[in-house]
């Protein structure tokens, strides 16, 4: 099993850190290495179905690496991408699959409407990871993950036109 992106960087800056501390005569005691919970990969059985061929190429995308874009203004022509080490591919609406370069990061994309989207985050909490306005981008909530994060519930029901949740007072949203 592969390490992801980010065990491997951590395991670099520990390996970097303990060779630091032997280069100045420091002793340091062996770090534990830090355990993070994986999400489960029942979870992407909650994004919508694609043809066999693109999930050949996705399927080793672990749930960590897979965002959900609502986009304002969203065609509906290109439905998904795909970035990682070797290419670039994205999926059109017709089925077509296209590469391109490289990309620094691996990660999958799934582009959808705000309704579906909410039906996702009913089943499974979503994050809010937006950096702008126009694209809503959503993650799903990894575990032990509470504090610091954004809920995207009340962006999802603002874009679905829906109400907000009425919260009774003191509780948190």
């Amino acid at each position: 099993m592969s390490l992801s992106p980010t065990d491997r960087s951590s395991e670099l800056r520990e390996r970097r850190y303990q060779e630091g501390q032997r280069t100045f005569g420091l002793s340091s005691p062996q770090r534990r290495p830090v355990t993070v919970p994986k999400l489960s990969r029942s979870l992407l059985d909650l994004l919508p179905k694609r043809p066999a061929e693109w999930m050949r190429h996705v399927d080793h995308v672990a749930p960590e690496d897979v965002q959900i874009w609502v986009c304002q203004t969203w065609s509906g022509c290109m439905v998904e991408f795909f970035g990682g080490a070797e290419e670039w591919r994205c999926l059109w609406h017709s089925g077509d699959i296209e590469t391109f370069t490289p990309m620094s990061t691996r990660h999958r994309v799934v582009m959808m409407k705000a309704e579906d989207a909410l039906q996702i985050h009913e089943r499974h909490q979503l994050i809010d990871v937006s950096t702008n306005d126009t694209i809503l981008r959503l993650r799903f909530r990894r575990p032990r993950e509470d504090r610091g994060v954004i809920d995207a519930d009340a962006r999802l029901r603002e874009k679905c036109g829906l109400p907000p949740i009425n919260r009774r007072e003191g509780e948190a949203s």
